[in-house]
């Protein structure tokens, strides 16, 4: 039997022989995004997430450090970040927490 969970558009599938009742567990990881602008944190950006299928979710807004986290599925993730005028977007293969910046022009 096939398993699939989905994250902000992007998903993993577990491929398991079930003999007997089970559970299957899908683990999140903590992915967080830093947005800056001339080397100092951005307070005023949004950020967007999109799984492995590459659809971006909704845009979040950064708090008071530049700063959103995002719980993803591990493997390949895309993050865009945006100012008024200008995004970025950066792609990261993801297999445990971790933390990236992303500089907007």
């Amino acid at each position: 039997n096939s398993f699939t969970a989905w994250d902000a558009s992007g998903y993993q599938t577990q491929t398991v022989t079930v003999t007997a009742p089970m559970t299957v567990s899908f683990a999140t990881v903590a992915a967080t995004v830093t947005v800056l602008k001339n080397g100092s944190p951005l307070t005023t950006a949004s950020v967007a997430h999109a799984g492995n299928t590459g659809t971006f979710g909704p845009k979040t807004a950064v708090d008071g450090n530049g700063q959103v986290t995002f719980q993803v599925l591990p493997g390949t993730s895309s993050f865009t970040a945006w100012d008024a005028s200008a995004y970025r977007t950066q792609a990261l293969t993801i297999t445990a927490t971790t933390s990236t910046s992303i500089s907007v022009p």
